[in-house]
């Protein structure tokens, strides 16, 4: 059974689980070379229940530092970070809290009582605090706030909401036919936080209230569990049923239960101003900061050249959360990331051992640990926009991230474009050792999910090796005994002479941009800068670090097919959408709709278009046939901004 973090009761633990690891060590110490026991030792350790996952500002990420520091010290490596230590830290935003002393809804003109926390609460995604401020304004109701012409109905149709506090009723009104896309058992996008907040911002509105239809059975106030990264266009706050009713009577209008049935069945604007009321709206909402540290050790060279190679991977995981798909309940489990990235991390201070007992190499090397990946990059952006040396120094950087799986055969090697003579340097490397890999065609890009992407985004160069998605990825079941070590041992030696080759060279690599148009790379509804998008690898761009889909098809594609179409590689959550539609693990993706599917931006943009709950057609290739099935999409896990 899975435990919680608790640091008193497990120090004991802590002590056993170092011991056999350092045993191993020394064991591949002797041997002077890449070894599978001890390299499993490091994941063991890193993906152990009792670092918690590694989540980036946890206790056991903490600990997970300081071994990874502890390697690079036996290694001889110096330190690299900050004031000559071994760590850079930067700080990341964690989900959103109310300042009590600072929340505050005053409602001019009303009698009644008016009380934080019984009868209202700002709402977690509102304003943050370089927003902060009171909004005031003539108070309204505006029905369901919603403006939806192709369903014919609008609430502010032939209504000022200009400079006004708005309440508006959550969701939206009940069609008869559940299967109807306005209306529905599945809510469209028109019932979405976010939706509301920006059509009311669009007609100038200052704030909402949002209230619970009648058909909420519970009435309780919007809570602020999980971690809430979003900023909506205006503040909002929720406020109970009876203070809605109060405020509507007091101006002479009907209660909401009357109103929303009204609404439901005439579908015509009811939205009025509420004559002799005001609203003043604070919402002392404030972000939570976590402290983050990236850990850095250098490898000095032979003292000719300041010119650096960067060896990287991400230590951090998913910490102690519910299941993202397949069940769980909503209970909280420990995510170890034993193959994302403990294989990466482990990778990482296998090659500082063997390179720190090596000859000295005529460039310098810079190993790195990132945290704040699974957050969005954080850590590699942050170091490449706050570098500790000039980053016109990086000549390459090589990063490791998921390389634990190497039995499944499906090893990818992406960035072989970004420079010449990258293709041959890693075929040269991988072929003696009798190893295959897969790379994607110009065409594909950059895969963006990783930390080599902040680099490449610099006009570095990049070498990024990964062995594929799994069943287990991003789910709790992500434990060392699934990690391949005599695989990831044979992967290392030939990673090792990629490094070699590229810190002995007097000139180059140089860099070359991929021709084919970057999208945008800041994301979608999950932040700002504060977190990656909580959908899988599995179902983001290529080329992109964030994407801004609302649905998810449950598959693993493969980024690195030169064929058309989108290969599934494998099914992320049996009972998701592909797996309920009989799609299986070697078709070939090539419609979606009426959109014809040549490559992963066809099939990224065809998603984009449809919401939770949609129902198309997909056109499949198996074995040589046309396949044509029926899917219907869920919403991407963790999406936030719904009602």
């Amino acid at each position: 059974m899975r435990r919680f973090w608790h640091r008193a009761a497990t120090s004991a633990a802590f002590v056993l689980i170092a011991v056999a690891a350092a045993s191993a060590l020394q064991l591949a110490a002797k041997k002077g070379s890449f070894n599978a026991e001890a390299y499993v030792a490091h994941v063991k350790y890193l993906a152990s229940d009792e670092l918690g996952g590694r989540g980036t500002g946890s206790e056991g990420i903490a600990h997970a530092g300081e071994y990874a520091v502890e390697k690079f010290k036996a290694a001889g490596l110096q330190p690299a970070g900050d004031n000559g230590t071994y760590y850079q830290s930067f700080e990341v935003r964690s989900g959103k809290r109310i300042d009590r002393q600072e929340a505050a809804l005053t409602l001019n003109g009303f009698d009644g009582k008016v009380a934080l926390g019984e009868n209202w609460a700002p709402m977690p995604f509102g304003y943050d605090d370089e927003k902060q401020g009171e909004f005031d304004g003539p108070l309204a109701f505006a029905g369901y706030g919603i403006e939806a012409p192709d369903f014919e109905f609008n609430d502010y149709q032939d209504f000022d909401a200009k400079d006004k506090v708005l309440i508006v009723l959550r969701h939206e009104p009940r069609a008869d036919d559940d299967e109807a896309k306005f209306g529905g058992k599945e809510r469209s996008e028109h019932a979405l936080f976010t939706t509301k907040a920006q059509v009311a911002a669009k007609h100038g509105a200052k704030a909402l209230l949002i209230v619970n239809p009648p058909e909420e059975s519970d009435d309780a106030l919007y809570g602020w569990e999980g971690e809430f990264r979003q900023t909506m266009k205006i503040p909002m706050a929720h406020i109970k049923r009876d203070l809605a009713d109060a405020l509507l009577k007091q101006a002479g209008q009907p209660p909401v239960a009357e109103l929303a049935a009204k609404l439901r069945t005439e579908r015509k604007s009811l939205s009025t101003d509420l004559k002799s009321l005001s609203a003043k709206f604070s919402p002392g909402v404030k972000v939570n900061m976590l402290e983050a540290r990236n850990v850095i050790g250098l490898l000095p060279g032979d003292g000719t050249t300041d010119e650096i190679i960067v060896v990287g991977a991400h230590y951090d995981h998913l910490g102690t959360a519910p299941k993202m798909f397949g069940g769980g309940g909503g209970k909280a489990e420990i995510h170890n990331g034993a193959d994302d990235n403990a294989s990466g991390t482990a990778g990482v201070l296998e090659l500082a051992r063997v390179f720190g007992g090596g000859s000295k190499l005529h460039r310098n090397v810079v190993f790195m640990l990132f945290s704040g990946e699974e957050r969005g990059l954080l850590g590699s952006d942050h170091f490449v926009n706050h570098p500790t040396f000039e980053l016109a120094r990086v000549k390459a950087m090589v990063n490791l991230d998921m390389i634990g799986r190497m039995a499944q055969d499906k090893l990818e090697i992406y960035g072989l474009d970004t420079a010449d003579g990258f293709e041959q340097l890693v075929a040269s490397a991988a072929e003696p050792a009798g190893i295959t890999y897969k790379k994607p065609k110009r065409s594909q890009g950059v895969f963006g999910q990783s930390d080599h992407f902040s680099f490449y985004k610099k006009n570095i160069p990049i070498i990024f090796a990964f062995t594929g998605l799994h069943k287990q990825y991003h789910q709790p079941e992500d434990d060392w005994d699934l990690i391949d070590g005599e695989g990831a041992a044979k992967l290392l030696g030939v990673v090792h002479t990629i490094i070699t080759d590229l810190a002995q060279r007097r000139e180059g690599p140089e860099f070359l941009k991929l021709e084919k148009k970057e999208p945008a790379d800041k994301d979608n509804a999950a932040a700002p800068a504060d977190g990656k998008a909580d959908d899988a690898k599995a179902e983001r761009p290529a080329v992109s670090a964030r994407s801004r889909l609302k649905v998810r098809m449950g598959i693993m594609p493969s980024y690195a097919e030169d064929d058309v179409g989108v290969l599934v590689d494998g099914l992320a959550d049996e009972n998701g959408p592909a797996g309920k539609a009989g799609i299986k693990a070697g078709d070939r993706i090539t419609k979606i709709g009426d959109r014809d599917i040549k490559n992963m931006y066809d099939y990224m943009d065809a998603l984009g278009k449809f919401n939770p709950g949609d129902t198309t057609e997909l056109v499949l290739t198996r074995d040589g046939q046309s396949v044509t099935v029926k899917i219907t999409f869920d919403a991407a896990p963790r999406a936030r901004g719904r009602d």
